[in-house]
């Protein structure tokens, strides 16, 4: 959840120096007076500033349109800047854009996270534009969904209610920005139409290969029994089966080259696929690498910060018992002078300060487990997304490897044919010589 917690600014717009404190408030209204002129109602008030300072603040940017020096209050001198505290799930944060009137807005940009001690951990970047995604990431408010709800148009809720309820769904659309999700819906719609249309031909040429199958062997079933069948019509019955020996032979060179140049196109596929998931194993790799070394790094330094709140722990122990003794044996042990109010005072601000570095060092401990438990579910979560794809590569392999297999068996097939088909002309050629020696 994103909650604003303070807000300060110097020569912003229309505002001086201002600083304005939301962290004990609800929910809040923002009511302007224009004590300049009676007439002019609140407008002129400086609402629409305060909602630019916070917009400048997130995302290094202005609603308006204007020039680059006019985002500094006329007559002011020095460099002016804005500053938002807030807080995301939990954890606190701040932005800080500092800006003059002759340079780029936003020209220093600082961004940090304050922990539970107040102590500022830096955010900042590689480049500006990182920065802000950085940001982004953390508040999950895009520049158009602030726009849309965030700075709702004047008049637009007594507007709203006298709308039919076509031109509210139209409006909120607007307002959420989901006319992008109609526009995906028809072209999803188109191609899943046109899935379709590719679907029946791919169907259509599985059937007329089918066809085309049982036809050829048909034919040579045809033609094993014209072998036998000589009689006093010798001569037209082999003229039909020299006709049907030339379409057989047609019909399997057709289909075998069709069969075993659709394989030999699809391994390639395959073959890009399996590249494409191996890089894919890798990058998975690599995050799980990289989450582990960030872990381990962080670790460390809490760990540490823990050995060092442990010997601030010592050392006051032994402040302690020094001046406890004092307040005990009632004198000081080296000089012998009585003790005072101050020692039993001294005693407690160490006793205090024990307590205080050790409840520290079990919050530090506890960030650790926090850690480690966090890891353990990247560490499962890159686990399972290993696993399915290794699932998907062996997948792709194995059809790779049957696809290969089906090529070996076609190219038999044809082989086979072939020789049958060699066969055949023979048988016909003894025939053709036989009916010439009898004539």
């Amino acid at each position: 959840m994103f909650k604003i917690i303070a807000i300060k600014w110097k020569d912003f717009l229309c505002f001086g120096e201002q600083h304005i404190d939301l962290s004990d408030v609800g929910l809040v209204s923002v009511h302007g007076e224009n004590r300049d002129s009676s007439t002019a109602s609140s407008n002129g008030a400086g609402k629409s500033s305060l909602f630019e300072a916070i917009y400048y603040a997130l995302y290094g940017k202005v609603l308006r349109q204007m020039r680059i020096s006019e985002i500094k209050r006329r007559g002011s001198k020095g460099d002016g800047y804005v500053v938002l505290y807030f807080e995301s799930m939990g954890v606190q944060y701040c932005i800080e854009r500092y800006f003059s009137g002759t340079n780029k807005i936003g020209s220093t940009l600082t961004f940090y996270k304050i922990d539970s001690s107040g102590n500022a951990i830096d955010l900042v970047g590689s480049t500006k534009a990182d920065t802000n995604k950085k940001i982004m990431q953390i508040i999950k408010i895009t520049p158009q969904l602030f726009r849309h709800v965030v700075l709702f148009g004047q008049g637009g809720m007594s507007r709203f209610s006298s709308l039919t309820d076509t031109e509210k769904k139209e409006l909120i659309e607007e307002i959420l920005g989901l006319k992008i999700y109609e526009v995906a819906f028809i072209l999803a719609k188109e191609k899943v139409k046109f899935l379709e249309k590719e679907k029946n031909k791919f169907e259509y040429k599985i059937e007329h290969s089918e066809k085309m199958k049982s036809q050829v062997e048909y034919s040579y079933k045809l033609l094993q029994k014209s072998k036998d069948l000589w009689s006093d019509n010798q001569q037209k019955e082999l003229k039909k089966l020299e006709s049907r020996k030339e379409e057989l032979g047609l019909k399997i060179n057709d289909t075998m080259e069709t069969t075993k140049n659709s394989i030999l196109e699809s391994i390639p596929v395959l073959e890009k696929q399996l590249e494409t998931l191996r890089m894919q194993i890798e990058e998975i790799n690599k995050k799980q690498q990289k989450t582990s070394d960030l872990f381990f790094q962080k670790k460390s330094s809490i760990e540490k910060e823990i050995a060092t709140l442990i010997a601030e722990v010592a050392f006051l122990q032994e402040n302690h018992d020094t001046f406890e003794r004092v307040v005990f044996d009632g004198k000081c042990p080296t000089c012998g002078s009585p003790a005072t109010l101050e020692h039993n005072t001294k005693c407690e601000q160490f006793r205090s300060a024990i307590v205080s570095k050790t409840i520290a060092v079990g919050s530090k401990k506890n960030l650790i487990n926090k850690l480690q438990q966090a890891k353990a579910n990247l560490d499962k979560k890159y686990s399972d997304a290993l696993m399915e794809v290794t699932k998907e590569k062996e997948r792709i392999f194995e059809e790779k490897s049957y696809l290969r297999e089906s090529l070996r068996h076609a190219t038999a097939q044809q082989q086979q044919w072939q020789t049958e088909f060699q066969l055949v002309s023979k048988e016909l050629a003894k025939m053709t010589f036989k009916e010439f020696s009898q004539e």
